[in-house]
């Protein structure tokens, strides 16, 4: 990374005074612009500890927000072991570093470091500096320890050589998509319409490329920063992270971004249960059926599962003993240019799962070291056994946002089993747009709205989970529609059961979870980044099946970056 020139020297100076002890974190405090005058130095009695400190930081220029190391050094001078003790940084007046306060170690730990009589112990702490608005940037640093025989020397200072905010440049680039994988722009490679974002500290700009696929962001600060891409057409997939440095030597004005085809273009993949139902802590077994569809092939593929960590999801599939090669971490598995591989795997069903009536395996597969555009697959199997009292709102989203405008009355409304095509609950909704419905198995189910009326989400799932009552109040968001009649003649919208023989043209003919040509299981789409995987699903499979509020589940993929 370029350095700017002309910064100041780090300087090092010890200060006098008592430490009055507090947080590990930067306080904040005002630093001396210099040190006061020398005192002389409190002689340590015998059996007393006697802290010092000095402190240290390389010769170099840095950026707002980069990671700058501070060498700390602690000596005990007296002739008995200093026990509790502890350190923390503060800054200077007009700029704020932020410590890494795990970097401290046993400094900033409860009970503090022992630091024995006559020894030195050296650690070296991380920070950065994420504000600067005028000053000088002195970083104090303070040590605090029971029975210190001379608290003079516990605090010391270092100057930080950091580019100023006022030094700025441009940050401007292309983005393209990389057609003949060579990692060079084309004409004719150029993305237009790509949202492009520029984030750092208190920083959040946000852009779009123009016909010849460049953005452009015009006198930014010194610093570091991330760039991330958005809304890139024709599914294009890149690294959702792009860290950039700001020095004002003119290195981000020209910069390039290759994007590539989603591995999903290749690799298509499907996990099955062997068995329909299951109950807690039953072995299920199932199959992983990934094949090849491209021209090359794919080696180190794994399966990385349940990246939310949250609602009834299998356990086990981190273990090779059940998931083979296939466990994320692991060497992955090669599959030649048209081949189908078949995988049988094992996992455990858990506890909670007959809670919400249903244990699921969510996964998405590819090699380790790009995990964006890798094929996602969903499937779930029944855990049944409880049922509850549920309810929810039939709600008119006339702007699409999926918050109400109006609540829908006096229509009739139906959980169906996805797999079945059977009506499980039905009812009406009441003069305040809500429908009660009674002893329903927990479970996920298709809402079927009758009336002239369509889903907003045709792929929308409502969630029915056994004790937890904060579940329950989901809200099914619709626009006007055909006329979807009832086929059960003489229906008074009471809660009933039974199985329509002719279902209308409607959202519930999407096609059913857990069953069909896919071997059981249904491909979500485009997985984003590792941190971001359930992101699609997060407003109903992450949070719902968590127990987290009351929401539809979508298997739609949202749009990514």
């Amino acid at each position: 990374m370029a350095r700017s020139t002309g910064a100041l020297i780090a300087v090092l100076a010890l200060t006098t005074g008592a430490f009055n002890t507090g947080a590990t974190a930067d306080t904040g405090s005002t630093a001396p612009s210099a040190p006061p005058a020398a005192t002389t130095p409190t002689q340590a009695e015998a059996g007393e500890p006697d802290l010092s400190v000095t402190a240290s930081v390389p010769d170099e220029t840095y950026l707002m927000g980069e990671k700058i190391p501070v060498t700390v050094n602690v000596t005990n001078n007296g002739d008995a072991d200093a026990e509790g003790v502890k350190g923390l940084t503060s800054s200077g007046e007009g700029f704020h570093f932020s410590t890494e306060w795990q970097t401290w170690g046993d400094f900033d730990s409860a009970t503090g470091a022992t630091v024995a009589a006559g020894e030195t112990l050296t650690v070296e702490v991380v920070g950065s500096v994420d504000s600067w608005d005028s000053g000088e940037t002195v970083l104090s640093i303070h040590l605090w320890g029971h029975g210190d025989a001379n608290p003079a020397d516990d605090r010391t200072e270092v100057v930080l050589n950091v580019v100023p905010p006022s030094v700025t440049d441009t940050v401007s680039g292309i983005v393209f998509g990389d057609a003949n994988d060579n990692g060079q722009f084309e004409i004719g490679e150029q993305l237009a319409g790509v949202t492009v974002v520029l984030s750092g500290r208190s920083t959040y700009l946000d852009t779009s490329t123009g016909k010849d696929g460049r953005f452009t962001f015009s006198e930014i600060s010194a610093g570091t920063y991330d760039l991330s891409f958005q809304d890139l057409p024709d599914g294009w997939v890149i690294r959702y992270g792009h860290p950039i440095a700001v020095d004002g030597s003119g290195a981000t004005s020209d910069l390039r971004y290759a994007t590539q085809r989603p591995l999903s273009d290749a690799l298509q993949a499907t996990i099955e249960f062997a068995e329909p139902t299951y109950q807690p802590g039953d072995i299920a077994e199932l199959t992983v059926k990934l094949t090849n569809n491209g021209s090359a092939p794919l080696s180190g593929i794994q399966a990385a599962c349940d990246r939310a960590a949250e609602g009834p999801h299998l356990e086990g599939f981190d273990d090779t003993a059940r998931w083979g090669e296939l466990v994320w971490g692991g060497g992955g598995v090669s599959i030649d240019a048209g081949e189908t591989r078949t995988f049988a795997v094992t996992g455990i069903v858990p506890d909670d799962a007959i809670d919400y009536g249903v244990v699921h395996v969510i996964c998405d597969f590819g090699p380790k070291d790009f995990i964006n555009g890798f094929p996602v697959v969903h499937t779930w199997a029944k855990v049944p056994g409880l049922s509850t009292d549920t309810w929810g709102t039939v709600v008119h989203d006339s702007d699409g946002d999926f918050t109400g405008d109006e609540n829908i009355t006096n229509t009739k409304i139906a959980l169906i089993d996805p797999q079945t095509d059977t009506v499980v609950a039905k009812g009406k909704t009441n003069a305040e747009g809500r429908v009660d419905l009674a002893g329903v198995p927990a479970g996920t189910y298709t809402p079927r709205v009758y009336g002239p009326w369509k889903l907003r989400d045709e792929n929308a799932y409502v969630h029915v989970k056994a004790n937890d009552p904060r579940s329950q109040g989901w809200a099914v968001y619709v626009v006007p529609g055909p006329n979807v009649p009832d086929p059960d003649e003489g229906d008074n919208g009471d809660n009933g059961t039974g199985s329509e023989t002719d279902p209308p043209e409607s959202p519930a003919a999407t096609p059913p979870i857990g069953s069909g040509g896919d071997g059981g299981s249904t491909p979500v789409g485009l997985a984003s980044t590792g941190v971001d995987i359930l992101a699609p699903i997060g407003a109903g499979l992450a949070a719902v099946l968590a127990g987290v509020g009351a929401l539809l589940f979508s298997r739609r993929r949202r749009a990514e970056a």
